[in-house]
């Protein structure tokens, strides 16, 4: 039986790229930031049902059992990176090479979905979040200068009041807020594309059972290989200051999920298995076990963002074909 006879047996249906016994040898595809990017055959867009209007599995489809993880990401931005965050929702600039062709003519609103901070043109999350730091920063003024007077320093509370307002927050190693990413593998989401609908009523839940009114921007993208949510989060707390003034600032570690990053892992793993997903890989486990058998770790994987993770892929699909053409 030849290659072209078993490929003719191959059952109708988005079956392409699954292991199945008429395509053993089909690799699985691992999710890099917010896409998946494949060489060995065309983008896909998976992304809204209206693409499979009649899909159902085939009966002799023989699939071979994967455990697919539930992937959560976060990303530490600097308040200044949020216009390029929503440029980014917008689809109105930016690296935009990994939109599927079939919906860029289509409105941003019409192929993705959103929640939280407004779709567009009525987006104006960045605005409501920079006209939130300017009325704490004021009030955490205030609130330190009264604080001063009650300890009778009236000069210092005359200082303070002349004094510009300080940013409520400290800008740290990567910025106060929390960009993050909430998907599973593009092949999950082939497999039936009904999970487009129920990781979304999940996803929903999950982010808003544990970010709740932190959330300043959510959405669902549809118009990429794997649909995801895209979410920004700012956590503001009360603190009390050493003088006594209770002030506003952002604390993404307030947030448990934030500040514990395996937490977050089982957390999401537990909350996403009804749906057949699994917690990612745990490198702490894996760092116990190198440990208690007397071995090296394997070295920490280091997350890579979309735009370098297909520039890198670029450059050693060209080194490919150069050496390819001697």
């Amino acid at each position: 039986e030849t290659d072209d006879e078993r490929q003719d047996e191959q059952p109708e249906g988005p079956t392409e790229g699954r292991r199945t016994k008429a395509n053993p040898a089909a690799s699985r595809r691992g999710v890099v930031g917010l896409d998946i990017v494949s060489i060995s055959r065309p983008h896909r867009f998976f992304g809204h049902p209206r693409f499979f209007p009649n899909w159902q599995a085939h009966p002799s489809m023989e699939i071979e059992p994967v455990a697919f993880p539930v992937v959560l990401r976060f990303q530490s931005v600097r308040p200044a990176a949020m216009a390029r965050i929503r440029m980014h929702a917008r689809r109105s600039g930016g690296d935009l090479d990994h939109i599927h062709p079939a919906a860029q003519s289509l409105p941003v609103a019409a192929r993705n979905e959103f929640y939280e901070g407004g779709p567009p043109p009525s987006d104006f999350w960045v605005e409501d979040f920079r006209r939130t730091v300017r009325e704490n920063a004021l009030a955490n003024r205030e609130a330190k200068a009264k604080a001063a007077e009650r300890r009778g320093q009236r000069k210092e509370a005359g200082r303070i009041r002349r004094d510009p307002p300080t940013p409520p927050y400290r800008e740290g190693k990567g910025g106060p807020l929390r960009e993050g990413v909430l998907t599973a593998n593009a092949e999950w989401f082939a497999e039936d594309p009904r999970r487009v609908q129920t990781f979304k009523k999940e996803g929903l839940a999950f982010l808003r059972k544990h970010f709740g009114k932190d959330l300043l921007h959510v959405r669902y993208d549809l118009d990429e290989a794997a649909p995801h949510f895209q979410f920004v989060v700012g956590s503001w707390v009360e603190e009390t200051t050493p003088g006594g003034a209770k002030v506003k600032v952002l604390r993404p570690r307030s947030n448990t999920l934030i500040a514990d990053y395996e937490k977050a892992q089982d957390v999401a793993g537990e909350h996403f298995k009804g749906l057949g997903l699994v917690r990612g890989q745990s490198w702490r486990k894996m760092m116990k076990l190198a440990k208690e058998a007397g071995i090296e770790p394997p070295p920490k994987r280091h997350h890579k963002t979309p735009r370098a993770y297909r520039a890198d892929l670029k450059e050693r699909e060209t080194t490919a074909t150069l050496a390819m053409q001697g």
